[in-house]
């Protein structure tokens, strides 16, 4: 599973998509905290009943990792303002 995971770039897009999570709950939740509230992300492949590639994908990103992105993508926002 994580060779399709890489192959179809899956972990660019659930960073993303964290990313996104990340900021609508540290807007909402008065005492966010990335590590209680942000869980992970999970991929269920399902290629047929009996195929040997079907199962869950699960990963969480480390804290560092969407705090990164957070501060590369504000950066970039206040850049272009």
């Amino acid at each position: 599973m994580i060779d399709a995971v890489l192959e179809k770039r899956y972990d660019v897009q659930y960073c993303l998509y964290l990313l996104a999570l990340h900021r609508l709950l540290s807007s909402r939740l008065p005492d966010y905290d990335i590590d209680r509230h942000l869980g992970g992300a999970l991929y269920v492949f399902l290629r047929g009943t009996r195929a040997p590639s079907r199962g869950v994908h699960a990963e969480r990103p480390s804290r560092e990792l969407i705090e990164g992105l957070d501060a590369l993508f504000r950066d970039a926002e206040e850049a272009a303002a």
